[in-house]
């Protein structure tokens, strides 16, 4: 089985394995990451020089990975993706009818972009309606231009390239095939975040944050006498040097007057905090992914959710993730198909998670296949045949030129004309649809979020005042639960008789559509109360009089049994009639959300 390296290149670590290329049970037989020189990397664009080609082969010699195919694994914002559904064609037909509509998927200069794309699955209910969904990628060629150049400057043969998010995908996909999963792939300056729900990918979004100012904060603090980037990141590994949540507290001394230094354990507890206050911005960004998910798939909750990438690995960095957003992280130690805990027991595999998928299913970005081969199928022309098509073609050519030179000449100058203007749009454009896109999923993502907060409660105004006018002085509400469309209450009265009263009173209110008692309880008791005054007690039931136990004398204060009556149960539908005229598209995003009036209310006045 061919073996490949796969390569990425971070802004502050290069990774690199040795392994099976394109397998579906891969072996690692080698890893090293080494420490990338600076001003190497600006958004995946790559700078060659001559300190990077060295690093790389001195790095190959010493751990003696001889392999010299090499895959190259990209995080980029350049890189443009998008969802499409296909007809339900066969696999190999998938990438013409690619192709053939990347312009549509992409409104660039598509000439100027290498296409690539990853099957996602088969979708629809009816065997005969399937239908296929399918990733498709756009990569500047400028952007790979950079990997082309290292590899052959590090006498490399290059494969194939990929790009980070479909790197991921491959390898957490058949881990995640049950249930609604998160994965959280977090790097030097960047994390992207991926949900699954039975192992196929429906959400993937990257977010320009990772722990890069958690490490430089760890070596600026000089408490844990770190050299460089490398070793801070070992140290992270081996030793907790966050706390468990951002504001956690910590009991550190003020400043000696004498000395002007905290003693050894404030200053360890000091660097703690900065260097988890450093972390605060990548959790921010985590959350905002995490509540986008939530609005787009109401009712549908993450089962579980896992920490990989550089971050991945750094201890203490899953319990801060869990305690800030409420939800439980776990780190990924294992995927299916992999043999990862003997392939990096000395190091952590999280930093390594993109190299392993890229030499899984590579996306390519590569010159397209079908035009190698219909490069093969030329046809070798003799020379006899050669001389006689040479001469063809020159009379062919000298009657064209003859007949039409002029037209032929201004239709040329009109061509290439407009072919300069295409490419001057498509350089001025090309960042503006960029940024555009990049709106548009914030807009959608707070549009969204806008819509769970609002509720539509005209109903409740016009039926609490219609309340107000037409219920009698002792109407007790002892609970009400309120939504879009109707209602729900228990209230209290002193009799059946006016429990009848008040249920039919509710028949006739206009903002009711309809009405339905769910019960009716009679929670009276007998008491004795002296009615007349005369210091004689009268037993009274629900208000009457119904005898005397004799002469006796007791002073009872009646208002203590007010509440002492009859409880019913109504349901009702609020008909809309009155203020309010309707709703909007964007109202009924709250349809699903409920109003709970907890507190009693009780009606007091007559007529108000």
């Amino acid at each position: 089985m061919a073996k490949v390296l796969s390569v990425e290149i971070g802004y502050s670590l290069i990774k690199i394995i040795e392994t099976d290329f394109k397998a579906k049970s891969p072996k690692i037989y080698r890893c090293v990451n080494l420490q990338t020189p600076d001003g190497i990397l600006n958004d995946g664009e790559l700078n060659v020089t001559g300190d990077l080609v060295a690093i790389i082969n001195d790095a190959l010699m010493a751990r003696k990975m001889k392999t010299k195919q090499v895959v190259f694994t990209i995080t980029s914002s350049k890189i443009a993706s998008r969802e499409v559904v296909l007809p339900n064609v066969k696999e190999n037909k998938v990438e013409t009818i690619v192709r053939a509509n990347a312009s549509d998927y992409f409104p660039v200069d598509i000439s100027r972009y290498e296409i690539s794309y990853t099957l996602l699955g088969m979708v629809g209910e009816e065997k005969d309606k399937m239908q296929r969904k399918v990733m498709v990628f756009a990569a500047p060629q400028t952007l790979l231009e950079g990997y082309y150049t290292l590899a052959e400057r590090c006498g490399l043969t290059l494969v194939a390239m990929d790009y980070s998010g479909n790197s991921i995908f491959q390898v957490i996909k058949k881990e995640c095939s049950n249930g609604i999963q998160m994965v959280v792939k977090v790097d030097e300056r960047s994390s992207i975040i991926t949900v699954l729900e039975e192992g196929q990918l429906v959400l993937q979004r990257s977010i320009p944050y990772g722990v890069d100012e958690a490490v430089e904060t760890l070596i600026r603090t000089r408490v844990y006498e770190v050299a460089d980037y490398k070793e801070a990141v070992e140290l992270l590994r081996r030793k907790t040097c966050v706390n468990r949540t951002l504001r956690a507290r910590t009991d550190i001394a003020d400043v000696n007057e004498e000395d002007g230094e905290l003693d050894e354990g404030e200053q360890f507890a000091s660097a703690r905090q900065q260097i988890t206050g450093a972390l605060e911005t990548l959790i921010s960004g985590i959350a905002r992914v995490i509540d986008f998910y939530n609005s787009r798939n109401y009712g549908k909750q993450i089962d579980t959710t896992y920490l990989t990438g550089l971050g991945g690995d750094f201890s203490g960095l899953s319990k801060l993730l869990t305690n800030e957003l409420g939800m439980r992280i776990v780190v990924l130690t294992k995927a299916e198909g992999f043999n990862l805990a003997k392939a990096f027991r000395e190091t952590g595999f999280g930093g390594y998670i993109a190299c392993l998928g890229a030499a899984v299913a590579p996306l390519g970005f590569l010159p397209s296949k079908n035009a190698e081969k219909k490069e093969k199928g030329k046809v070798t022309l003799t020379p006899l045949l050669a001389v006689s098509v040479l001469i063809l073609c020159l009379i062919i050519s000298i009657a064209w030129f003859v007949v039409a030179y002029v037209p032929y000449s201004e239709a040329a100058e009109e061509n290439t004309r407009r072919r300069a203007e295409v490419q001057s749009l498509a350089q001025q454009y090309v960042p503006d649809y960029l940024e555009y896109t990049t709106t548009k999923q914030a807009y959608e993502y707070m549009f969204a979020a806008y819509g769970q907060t609002r509720l539509v409660t005209q109903y409740l105004v016009e039926f609490i005042e219609e309340m107000e006018r037409k219920m009698p002085h002792a109407f007790y509400i002892s609970t009400m639960h309120v939504n879009a469309t109707g209602f729900t209450m228990s209230v209290t009265v002193a009799t059946k008789e006016e429990a009848a009263e008040c249920i039919e009173q509710l028949r006739t209110f206009t903002s009711i559509a309809g009405l339905s008692v769910n019960g009716i309880n009679d929670g009276r008791e007998a008491i004795f109360v002296d009615v007349d005054g005369d210091g004689i007690l009268e037993m009274v039931v629900g208000g009457e009089v119904v005898g005397s136990p004799g002469n006796q004398y007791y002073n009872f204060d009646t208002t203590e049994n007010i509440t002492q009556g009859v409880t019913f149960s109504v349901e009702g539908v609020f008909s809309g009639l009155g203020a309010w005229s309707g709703s909007t598209d964007e109202d009924n995003a709250a349809d699903e959300a409920g109003v709970g009036i907890s507190d009693a209310v009780e009606n007091t006045d007559d007529g108000e």
